[in-house]
């Protein structure tokens, strides 16, 4: 049996609240072997090395994102911009200064799905090309028609009454 590979999921965000939920999505599905790093510096993660860097989208703008310096000990990141639902809104890969979109503007996916199926593929890192179509495989086979699937993601979400304190 293949252990999981072990990944470091540093989460760009001044929200604590909504850490908190996404955090909660992460050790779900990755309970033992995966860290979760929360910062709303984003020249704090030049140093962390093939790791998976999770957005807030009101935290900072997609442009600086991309302006990341994958130069720094080679570093390959996967970008997941992720909107106020916690849904997956857009997918970067940025390698050695090469900002490349995998999926823009799809905010059906919820994150924790597409984690499940972009992570749980095998446990080696993935080129460019694995991971658009492992989304891309994950939209056509599970989302059609605005149905969402799997895990009951409610669990996650604010309440109403969290959302207006």
């Amino acid at each position: 049996m293949s252990t999981l590979r072990k990944y470091l999921f540093c989460l760009i965000s001044n929200d604590l609240q909504k850490a908190s939920i996404i955090k909660n999505i992460i050790t779900d599905l990755y309970p033992k072997n995966s860290q979760f790093y929360v910062t709303s510096d984003l020249s704090s993660v030049n140093n962390m090395k093939n790791n998976i860097l999770l957005v807030d989208y009101r935290a900072i703008p997609t442009q600086e994102i991309t302006e990341i310096d994958t130069s720094v000990n080679n570093n390959a990141w996967l970008v997941i911009n992720i909107d106020k639902t916690c849904l997956l809104s857009s997918v970067f890969w940025i390698e050695n200064g090469f900002c490349g979109a995998l999926y823009e503007n799809q905010t059906i996916v919820y994150l924790s799905n597409a984690l499940k199926c972009i992570l749980e593929k095998n446990e080696y890192w993935y080129t460019r090309k694995e991971l658009t179509d492992a989304v891309k495989s994950h939209r056509q086979k599970h989302i059609s028609r605005n149905k969402i699937i799997e895990k009951n993601v409610s669990q996650y979400q604010l309440t109403k009454k969290e959302k207006n304190v």
